[in-house]
């Protein structure tokens, strides 16, 4: 059961706050049939008009998320489960993924496609990832082509020894602009999902290693 203000309830009070924003839009941009009444007679007398909306905030700035945690293995161990066997273990960390497909064989590298299926809040999406970066035992990164979404895994060790700092950032590219207002309430999910997958990596990595 999530805690009060966790995961699903802000899911859900994001849910709510986008219908509202909806309603209020329809409202503002003339759906009625009273403003779309109007509308055409004005067109039809040959009337144009233009109108430019500013807002106060950036559209194409991504919404991050991150989080680190301290892992008790030797850099070389966590990177080879997280990077070089990737697409093995990428379904056990990511707990939404119901199907998984790599499209490119096994084997890790950059341009390496693989199709998932993930299942959230009794929704199914499914999307296409490309790996973008590739740098072993630091950093694997990979990017939705089909949704506009990037995974980086950072690797952090002092001098090869234990532990292994790892941290994981989760990007939303892009996101509808009456969203913008309630890009704090995103992040905030974000960060509790980014936290979550460290966790979970730890847990694995320590479990196989037992």
């Amino acid at each position: 059961m999530d805690r009060a203000g966790g995961p699903a309830e802000r899911r859900c009070c994001l849910s709510y706050l986008k219908e509202c924003i909806r309603l209020v839009i329809n409202f503002y941009t003339g759906r009625s049939k009273q403003t779309d009444n109007k509308a055409e007679r004005k067109a039809q007398q040959g009337m144009v008009f233009t109108m430019q909306i500013k807002f106060p905030f950036d559209l194409s700035k991504p919404i991050t998320g991150e989080a680190s945690i301290e892992i008790n293995r030797p850099i070389q161990d966590v990177f080879s489960y997280i990077g070089e066997h990737f697409f093995d273990n990428y379904p056990k960390w990511s707990v939404g993924v119901v199907e998984f497909e790599p499209l490119d064989g096994r084997e890790v590298f950059i341009g390496a496609k693989a199709k998932q299926k993930r299942k959230d809040n009794g929704e199914e999406v499914e999307s296409i990832f490309e790996i973008t970066d590739y740098q072993p035992v630091v950093k694997l990164t990979f990017k939705g082509l089909t949704e506009p979404y990037q995974h980086s895994y950072l690797l952090e060790s002092n001098d090869q020894k234990q532990p292994t700092r790892l941290t994981f950032r989760f990007e939303l590219l892009e996101i509808e602009v009456f969203m913008r207002p309630f890009e704090k309430l995103i992040r905030a999910a974000i960060e509790d999902g980014a936290e979550n997958t460290v966790e979970n990596i730890k847990n694995l990595i320590a479990i196989e290693n037992d």
